[in-house]
């Protein structure tokens, strides 16, 4: 399913950018994230428009929009940039109508920076293996039913979002194929409880190339016991897993996002800035809030967390287990300059520390003991030399900048 802005809507319009407005700020992009943003969601194609066609006729409408007036700001469209900006959504079947309402709002703010939404309706199918012993006409009756059941939920569910789209001042529209999409810019996956929690607290950034196995295991060693949390702990494993097999096939520059229905300006702020709200896998705090769901329970609603592929961390305390080879060549890349391997090497491997290297040498922080300077070591003749850590080289490949 996407959608289009509705021009007819307009008596919510004040509310809604000033609401934007908002988000946006809040977000703080620096001034090369700005930059960077607009041009990724440059909306108007390059060059000069064929006669007959207003600019208006191409900000206004949305690709594959049936009754556009003319037939060459159509095309213009369909192979402009805009094409290419569409988020695939994920989208829990459910969630009570204050969140659902409150979604629809972000869903239209994202489409008014740039990002064309995509959703796809998320319904738990409930098909146990036990429940289907017996002879093979009763399990297929009893798949046939559910199937039914199934889809009538899929078909209801799908309905309360275009409601609530409309509601939110844009008109939601079916969706079959597109020739002109590309790769989707942005992967969300959209719940009640919010990001990936591992025993109670949240984490804001995932590597999932170096992260995913460690971070699973814990999920799964913490199954709560009450069928609430059982189900929200589900729903992690599920995001994880589907999140990571769509990355793998995505370039590596993409990201995707597991966030509450509820964050709306984490998601802007992302979309806007390109980077997650804490650099490093940080655990965050989580938000524990009262939300109309069907047991009225307190319910705990995790920060978003941002999912890239990543690249592996292999963390070396020896020189020993370094490729001096590659770790020479990323530095003589970095740096642009040619490196006096001997002096280099012989002095580093007296001083080293720790060295951390990502991927196949894409990048390495080498840190270092230092002695302190103006130690007076003489007032303490026995006392060991007084060493600093200190960050020697950070350096990225040109290839992985």
């Amino acid at each position: 399913m996407s959608f289009y802005r509705s021009c007819s809507i307009r008596s919510k319009l004040n509310h809604a950018t000033q609401s934007l407005v908002l988000d946006v700020l809040s977000a703080l992009p620096s001034q090369r994230e700005a930059r960077n943003f607009l041009q990724r969601f440059d909306r108007v194609p390059s060059g000069n428009l064929p006669d007959g066609v207003h600019l208006r006729d191409l900000v206004a409408r949305p690709v594959g929009m049936t009754h556009v007036t003319s037939p060459r700001a159509a095309d213009i469209l369909a192979h402009s940039r805009r094409s290419e900006h569409f988020g695939l959504i994920k989208l829990e079947a459910g969630l009570p109508p204050e969140q659902l309402n409150r979604f629809a709002r972000t869903l239209v703010q994202l489409q008014k920076l740039g990002l064309m939404p995509l959703i796809i309706m998320d319904v738990p199918i409930a098909l146990e293996e036990t429940d289907l012993a017996g002879s093979e006409e009763d399990t297929r009756a009893l798949r046939n039913m559910r199937f039914n059941r199934d889809r009538q939920i899929v078909i209801r569910e799908t309905f309360k979002v275009a409601e609530a789209i409309e509601l939110a001042g844009a008109i939601s529209k079916k969706f079959t194929s597109d020739s002109h999409l590309g790769s989707p810019v942005r992967t969300i996956f959209v719940n009640q409880s919010g990001g990936i929690a591992v025993n109670g607290r949240s984490l804001g950034f995932v590597n999932l190339e170096d992260e995913y196995e460690s971070i699973k295991t814990d999920i799964q060693s913490h199954l709560a016991p009450t069928s609430a949390d059982r189900k929200s702990t589900t729903t992690q494993l599920e995001d994880l897993d589907t999140a990571r097999a769509v990355l793998s096939v995505l370039p590596s520059s993409s990201s995707a996002v597991i966030a509450s229905a509820a964050s709306s300006a984490a998601l802007i702020s992302n979309l806007i800035t390109d980077k997650p709200i804490t650099s490093t896998s940080t655990l965050l705090s989580p938000r524990t809030t009262t939300t109309a769901t069907s047991n009225s329970l307190l319910t705990s609603i995790y920060p978003p967390t941002i999912l890239r592929h990543g690249l592996k961390v292999d963390v070396h305390t020896s020189l020993d287990t370094i490729s001096i080879p590659l770790a020479t060549t990323l530095l003589e890349n970095g740096f642009r300059k040619t490196l006096d391997k001997k002096s280099f090497w012989n002095r580093f491997s007296g001083v080293m520390d720790t060295t951390i290297v990502a991927g196949n040498y894409d990048g390495a922080a080498m840190v270092t003991l230092e002695s302190a300077p103006n130690h007076n070591s003489h007032s303490h003749p026995s006392a060991e030399p007084l060493k600093i850590p200190y960050l020697d080289k950070f350096v990225v490949a040109p290839t992985s900048q």
